[in-house]
């Protein structure tokens, strides 16, 4: 009974361990393993590159072991003898036969605890040896025989059976040394010496008298049996050798491999800590093992000797890559020179048969000269009734204020521009998940090197942009070692545990930034705190100069054109009717063919087509050629006109041409369009939310406008116009003073399937853009 309970105990504990180790230890969901990336173009062999691949060292398992084990075991003692000696003989009568030998009754369970070192044997990856410390507890049950006779009376005798008891508990420790052969990654077949030594022993003897004898004879206290004797005691027998063989198989607990937990089997022979026995057991335990890291950093010769070795490699690569394409080049020439010699043949020949041919075509022509010439009155005829004529009747030029200009020269002039984005620094969850969103682009750890915060630049709103803020705050992170982050972690009161929930949204970013951006943990701190409606699922990041983080700007070059429209008059005349017209506007660019715009219709021919170009950066010319507008109609029996051609010149004043030189100053006058973006919230009563950071922003964009300078701000929402208005009437609170402010509204509706406008969508459709256009000198 004392032995279950110990064992059901000892398995209980082992449980509850492993348990807390899967809570702590979760593997992760996939792994991003650097690549190192060979350039076909690359010179030189880059040795970061190298330096990179030396990192790996420490993620592989490290070939050191240690750890614990516990787990159960079943013992077998062999015989005892001497022990006979010091059980008192409690029942003496004649004629007593000798006291056969104690014998064991079956096998006895036992448990056994203990911990554990390995390290490698310097013969190979293979082999390692194995030292383990171990305690454990067994038990034996064993009993004798004794036959008596007595006489009853004057003639009987009597046949008297005395079984003779012994229960023995033993405590031993033992040192274990092992050899260990790794036939595979995780199997390991152990094999060793033992040394054993019992730390003491409790015996319990007792007589029992069998029942056939209980009719007629007692012992001296009136029962059928004695009295328990118990002792414990250190036993005399020393240090006892043995030896044992065993195989484990190690699971891995984490990704790094450095947590292992495993299953092992052992079987053991030994001298009994009992004099003159011997002990024999199978055992099996639950070993949790930890490998730590490299334990010897590279020394710099190892390095310098490992970078020198991958740049060989390398080397030899875009070697071999080089060739390569140098024999398919060769081989590439060979087969078009052949080609354009087959293709020189042919045209021979064809020129050769050509002329054959045109000699019997000249004397066929005389022939059907008449009758073609008959043909061509009567098709004439036919002709007549389907003509078809296009026309451009006129070209004007409309500007903003309604003047009309003919035959206009279009001006365009180029100029600075920087465009701004304000990226959002929180992270937005779904309702009582920890996961971050798709939305929220990753990269692998190996391409870091290659990001650039301008990569998303590209959409109006700067969503793009922000979808990149995980990778943008890693970027700025890198650049700037000396900032720390600090991550604001918030959760909605009607999630579950909002607090634990909280902490875990934080922590998987700050391990997205560890793992992908090698951003050491003792720059991030986590703490908490009660975002506002709508924000309150959601994680926020702090550094000391936020501005920096938060505000992206890419210059580049825009373009205005004056007059802003082209009306252009069209007239199509149809015998048989209108069924379609086609224009085209292009220009020729270096050579080539721009188009610029294109328009089509039916039936209804408006007199004056207009070309808004100023509207459209795309649509505006890329240089001073000439535009040529072309015009073509079909009528109902698809007849086509002949196109008809009208040229509109231009004037292109680029950043370098202008020569405007202020007299006071010797500077050049010209003028920049600044163009900003943000993400703008509204709340549930229509209060619109900016940040600080854009506040600050407006303050600035306020005294910057000079009185000639313009400032465009237009408000969007995804959902409604309505919505779109407050934004537009909120930004442009922070900036009262501004004289030439113009404020407009616009909705983009990104509908899903289904044609709704999802939660996510509106949240993050709503932004605003403000253009500043300012006159400067250069």
């Amino acid at each position: 009974m004392k032995q279950n309970i110990c064992v059901h105990i000892l398995t209980h504990v082992i449980v509850s361990v492993f348990m807390l180790i899967l809570s702590h230890q979760a593997l992760p969901l996939h792994a991003q393993t650097p690549v190192v990336a060979l350039s076909e173009q690359a010179d030189k062999v880059p040795v970061m590159t190298t330096v990179a691949n030396l990192m790996l060292d420490t993620l592989k398992p490290a070939t050191v072991r240690y750890g614990g084990f516990a787990g159960i075991g079943t013992y077998s003692l062999g015989d005892i003898q001497s022990i006979l000696s010091e059980i008192p003989q409690l029942l003496t009568l004649p004629m007593a036969l000798p006291i056969l030998p104690y014998r064991q009754r079956g096998v006895s369970l036992g448990f056994r605890l203990g911990g554990l070192w390995e390290t490698p044997l310097g013969i190979g990856n293979d082999w390692r040896f194995q030292g383990r410390l171990e305690l454990s507890r067994f038990s034996a049950n064993m009993a004798s025989k004794e036959q008596l006779y007595s006489r009853v009376g004057s003639n009987t005798v009597r046949t008297i059976g005395i079984t003779h008891n012994l229960e023995a508990e033993v405590w031993s420790a033992s040192l274990s040394a092992l050899v260990v052969y790794r036939p595979l990654r995780f199997l390991s077949l152990m094999a060793g010496f033992d040394l054993h030594s019992a730390l003491f022993t409790t015996i319990t003897t007792f007589e029992l008298l069998d029942a056939a004898s209980t009719d007629f004879v007692r012992f001296e206290r009136g029962d059928t049996d004695t009295t328990r004797d118990t002792r414990t005691r250190r036993p005399s027998v020393g240090i006892q050798p043995g030896f044992s063989i065993g195989a484990s198989y190690e699971i891995p607990l984490n990704f790094e491999g450095t947590m292992l937990l495993a299953p092992e089997v052992f079987y053991s022979f030994l001298s009994s800590p009992l004099r003159e026995s011997t002990a024999q057991g199978l055992r099996a335990s639950l070993a949790l093992r930890f490998a730590p890291g490299r334990t010897t950093p590279l020394t710099p010769e190892e390095i310098q000797e490992r970078i020198e070795r991958e740049q060989r490699r390398q080397e030899a690569i875009l070697a071999a890559e080089r060739k390569r394409q140098e024999e398919e080049l060769a081989a590439e020439m060979k087969r078009q020179a052949e080609a354009l010699e087959a293709e020189r043949a042919r045209t021979k020949l064809a020129l050769e048969t050509a002329k054959m041919r045109q000699d019997s075509i000249v004397q066929t022509q005389k022939r059907v000269q008449d009758s073609v010439y008959a043909l061509q009155q009567a098709e004439l005829q036919t002709m007549k009734k389907g003509i078809i004529t296009a026309k451009i009747t006129s070209v004007n030029g409309v500007e903003n204020n309604g003047n009309v200009i003919p035959n206009p020269k279009l001006l365009v002039e180029e100029f600075l521009s920087t465009t701004t984005r304000f990226v959002w620094n929180r992270l937005v969850f779904e309702e009582n998940s920890a996961s971050i969103s798709s939305r929220y682009r990753r990269i692998a750890s190996a391409n870091r090197g290659t990001f650039k915060p301008t990569n998303g630049m590209g959409e109006e709103n700067g969503e793009a942009l922000y979808a990149q803020i995980l990778n943008i705050t890693g970027w700025y992170l890198t650049e700037n070692p000396s900032e720390k982050l600090t991550v604001l972690a918030s959760a909605a009161s009607s999630e579950n545990e909002p607090d634990k929930l909280a902490d875990i949204r934080a922590q998987a970013i700050v391990d997205y930034l560890e793992l992908i951006w090698k951003i050491p943990r003792k720059r991030m701190k986590i703490e908490r705190e009660n975002a506002p409606a709508p924000f309150e699922r959601s994680v926020a990041l702090r550094v000391e100069k936020q501005e920096r983080l938060q505000w992206v700007s890419v210059e580049n070059k825009r373009r205005t054109v004056t007059p802003e429209a082209v009306d252009i008059g069209l007239e199509v005349f149809a015998g048989s009717g209108l069924k379609q017209w086609n224009m085209e506007i292009i220009q020729f660019d270096n050579r080539e063919v721009v188009p610029l715009h294109s328009t089509t219709g039916t039936t209804n021919l408006p007199s004056a087509y207009r070309w808004n170009i100023g509207t459209n950066q795309e649509s505006m010319p890329r240089s001073g050629g000439e535009l040529t507008v072309e015009f073509e109609a079909f009528d109902s029996e698809n007849h086509q006109s002949d196109k008809q051609l009208q040229l509109i010149p231009v004037e292109y004043r680029s950043v370098e041409s202008k020569q405007q030189i202020d007299s006071s100053t010797g500077k050049i006058k010209d003028k920049r369009l600044d163009r900003y973006s943000f993400i703008v919230t509204v709340a549930n009563n229509g209060e619109v939310i900016i940040d600080p950071l854009i506040q600050a922003k407006m303050a600035e964009l306020r005294t910057l406008v000079a009185e000639e300078g313009t400032l465009v701000l237009t408000g969007y929402d995804v959902r409604n116009e309505g919505i779109a208005q407050l934004i537009a009437k909120g930004v442009a609170r922070l900036l009262d003073g501004v004289k030439n402010l113009r404020v407009q509204s616009q909705t983009k509706l990104r509908r899903t399937a289904t044609g709704a406008v999802s939660a996510e969508d509106s949240l993050f459709g709503r932004f605003a853009t403000i253009e500043v256009l300012l006159p400067t000198l250069r």
